[in-house]
Formats: structure tokens, sequence, C-alpha cells
């Protein structure tokens, strides 16, 4: 086995940081200074060009510490730690990839940050609220910010960032799965769907004769109702970035599950297993089937109440007859019902 070399120099290390920081600051800038990703067609994922600013302000907090005089501090911080951070900070860094960059170096920057600051970061953390009760006690005895206490702060404080970093590694690990499976089930629900309504249209008469035309136009009215349905929920609702990052396969998936909820309602309609009023299903223009195909695409509990009349009615018809009532039973419940005394 080789020896290890001998570590560099402390100057050494800081002059490495101080030009590692530089180009990563150019970096950084240059991605920032262009909001195109396809000039003039599409711009920068917004959630990234979050992440490259929040990594921007990383640098100039360690730049501000560099300057104070940190890397030169007794203990020295480990210098070679946010080297290793900053060289994974490219142009083509991923959305995820860069908040873990962004939160690596807020864990590193704690070893560089004066005491003041460190106890400001203390203060603002509730999870920390015995140590900041313990920290308040030492100092009414008149204990000073000893390097013990620094050490303590230091390590509470990169914990609790680190926990924070694998909760949040996991729900966007979980949305990112979820995403995965909406996309899929899109997929497999589009290939149905549209083997259904070709088997559909081809029953009697192949792809010719109004019933087909009536079906694509209300699966069409479905989808669209879907979509605008998505839109609204789009504008109405209050959403965070993760339920933004969570909502885009959904609204992906959206006008086939429309489609997919007025082809069976086109169906119910014209085998006559619901009537709408004293409407005939012979009668039944594409004006209906627009409106009805977009109901069920727009609005999940009336697709779902169609449903369940649908099935209400399946199980009146497996329900067994009831037997008839004795006669003498049959008589008691024919019996008026007994006027109460006054």
């Amino acid at each position: 086995m080789e020896p290890i070399p001998a570590a560099q120099s402390s100057s050494g290390n800081a002059n490495d940081l101080v030009r590692k920081l530089q180009e990563t600051e150019e970096t950084v800038n240059a991605f920032l200074a262009n909001p195109w990703k396809v000039p003039w067609i599409k711009r920068k994922d917004p959630e990234l060009v979050k992440a490259f600013s929040r990594i921007s302000s990383r640098l100039v907090e360690l730049r501000v510490y560099l300057e104070l005089g940190a890397a030169g501090a007794s203990p020295p911080p480990p210098v070679h730690a946010v080297i290793s951070v900053l060289q994974r900070i490219t142009d083509t860094l991923g959305r995820d990839a860069a908040w873990d960059a962004a939160e690596d170096l807020k864990i590193a920057l704690l070893y560089f940050a004066p005491d003041a600051h460190l106890l400001s970061l203390l203060d603002g953390e509730a999870e920390l609220k015995e140590l900041r009760e313990q920290r308040a006690a030492a100092e009414k005895t008149g204990e000073a910010f000893s390097p013990k206490w620094r050490a303590v702060v230091v390590d509470r404080l990169a914990s609790l960032y680190q926990q924070r970093m694998d909760s949040w590694r996991h729900d966007r690990a979980n949305e990112q799965l979820r995403a995965n499976y909406y996309f899929a089930v899109t997929v497999v629900l589009g290939v149905v769907l549209g083997l259904a309504g070709a088997m559909t249209v081809w029953a009697g008469k192949p792809f010719s004769g109004p019933v087909n035309t009536l079906l694509l136009t209300a699966m069409a009215a479905g989808a669209l109702g879907s979509v605008l349905g998505g839109v609204y929920s789009l504008r109405d609702e209050v959403m965070g970035i993760r339920q933004l990052r969570a909502f885009w396969p959904v609204l992906t998936a959206q006008p086939f599950v429309g489609a997919t909820a007025a082809m069976l309602l086109f169906a119910v309609l014209t085998s006559g297993l619901i009537q709408v009023g004293n409407l005939d299903v012979e009668s039944f223009t594409w004006q209906h089937h627009t409106v009805f195909g977009f109901l069920a695409g727009f609005s999940e509990p009336f697709f779902l109440g169609v449903v369940k009349r649908v099935a209400g009615l399946a199980d009146e018809k497996k329900a067994p007859p009831q037997a008839p009532l004795p006669p003498k039973q049959a008589a008691a419940t024919e019996s008026p019902v007994a006027k109460p005394a006054r």
C-alpha cells in the first residue's frame, strides 16, 4: 500500500480554494446571466435557476469568510471538503444535484462562519431549543464561547441540516417515482384507450356511420373537459414548488382519463342503461354527446355518480326476489298504526 501524501500547507489550501471559488463564481454567473435553455424558444427550469441563485449566495458568503481570514482559523476549516463541493458545480448540473450542492455548501460553511453568525443560526432553529437554553445558562455564568462550545454548535447545526437534506432527498425521490408511474400509466391508458375505441367503432359499422363520429366527438370533449378541469385546479389552488413539480405528470394524463370517462359514458347512454329526462337514445345528436362527454371529463363527481348508478342497477338485477309473507304477518304489516293515548 502506498503511503498517503502529506497534506498541503494551510496557505496552499487557501490559495487553491480561492482559485476554485473564482472559477465556480464565473460558471454560476454565466448560467444566471442567460435565461434561455434554447435561445428564444425555451427558458431554463425556474427551480434550477433558483438552486443556482442559492449557490451564488453561498459563494458570496464563502468569499466574505475568506476575506475575514476564516481559512487561517484554528482549528483550520475543511478546505478540501469545500473544494470538492465546488468541483461538482458546472453549467450542466441537474436540478436535484444543484439543490444538493447548495445544501452541502451550507453545511461546509458552518466551519468557516464566525462565532456571532453561528449563534444567530442557533437562535433561528426551533429544533435546537435545548442547546440554546444551555448556551444561555453558560452566558449567565460568564462562560465564553470557547472552541468546545463552537464545535458543539457546529456539529448540532450540521446534523440538523443533514437530516433536512435527507428528508428533502426522500421527498424528491418519491415525487420522481410517482411521476414515472404517472407517465407509465398514461402510456398504458393511451394504448388501451386506442384499442377500446377502435374495437367500439369497428363493431357493426367499420369506421363509418354516425355512431363512430359521435363516439370520437364524445371522447374529444371528455379530453377537453379533463384538461380544462386541470387548468382550473392549477389556477385556483395555491401550490408550492413540490406540488407544482408533482402536478405536471398528472396534467399529462388528464386528456386520456377524460377520454376514457367519456367513452364509458357514451356506452352507458347509447345502451339505454340510464335515461336522461325524456330524451330518446336515437334522438341524441353530436351536441348531446359533446356536453355529456365534457361533463364526464370535467367533473369527477358526475362521472362517479354515473358509475355508481350503473353499478346499482346491476346489483338490483342480481338481488333474489323476496318470498311472499305469511298471511298473518302480511295482515300485521298492513294493519294501521295504533294511535297514541291522550
